[in-house]
């Protein structure tokens, strides 16, 4: 018994959508709920039920529209609040433009009901997640951390062998680099990341082997002289 985390892969974009859940308390959060269709949705439903769990609330990591398509269905279904940054509320305003942008109907999010702040906690029983504010991908992108079992909800900031793109607006490359140099210094080289697309890592390998954390580290070590 214990905490437990169970990953998606949804909509065209491959998004990862995570639940986690401590099974003694059957009491969980769904994060970055990119389930664009009906019978994605379905999925997040049937996995519920099975076991059991009771929704504290849905959490946004970021509000780029491949993490936040299945926000309003799930949010009305379920009667769960919305969490998230305040500094990317703009964008989730912003969710049915996104949509038209890349031809997927969007549905006007809800409102969040809380706004999390770097340092924020809140508690699945007896786990502890932390809130770390980690912009550079998007203004207000956050990491959420767990402790008890060195978990880190990446979002789109870090992935296994690369970066966040830097590209779309609001994004920032020294912004991105600095947050995920904020990650190696704050948790454990064995804390395993979850990112926002493809397979789970850790910060220690990506330390070891990432090619733009490589390249990052040595250009501080070697700056260029004009």
């Amino acid at each position: 018994m214990g905490l437990q985390i169970h990953a998606w892969v949804f909509n065209d974009f491959a998004e990862n959508t995570y639940l986690i859940w401590d099974e003694d308390s059957s009491l969980g959060i769904l994060i970055d709920p990119g389930c664009a269709t009906p019978e994605e949705q379905q999925e997040v439903y049937n996995w519920l039920n099975r076991f059991h769990i009771q929704l504290q609330a849905i959490i946004l990591t970021h509000a780029h529209l491949d993490h936040i398509v299945g926000v309003a269905p799930l949010t009305r279904t379920l009667n769960v609040p919305l969490w998230m940054h305040r500094d990317d509320l703009i964008l989730l305003e912003q969710a049915e433009t996104q949509g038209q942008m890349w031809g997927i109907p969007v549905e006007k999010p809800p409102a969040p009901s809380r706004f999390l702040n770097d340092g924020d906690t809140f508690t699945l029983n007896h786990f502890t997640c932390q809130i770390l504010h980690v912009p550079g991908h998007s203004p207000g992108h956050i990491a959420l951390y767990f402790p008890g079992v060195n978990w880190l909800i990446a979002g789109d900031l870090l992935f296994a062998g690369s970066i966040g793109r830097t590209d779309l607006p609001g994004g920032n490359y020294s912004t991105l680099m600095q947050s995920i140099e904020r990650l190696l210094r704050e948790c454990p080289p064995q804390t395993t990341v979850y990112p926002g697309h493809g397979p789970p890592t850790t910060l220690q390998a990506e330390r070891q082997s990432n090619p733009f954390i490589l390249e990052w580290f040595q250009a501080k070590q070697h700056p260029s002289t004009p």
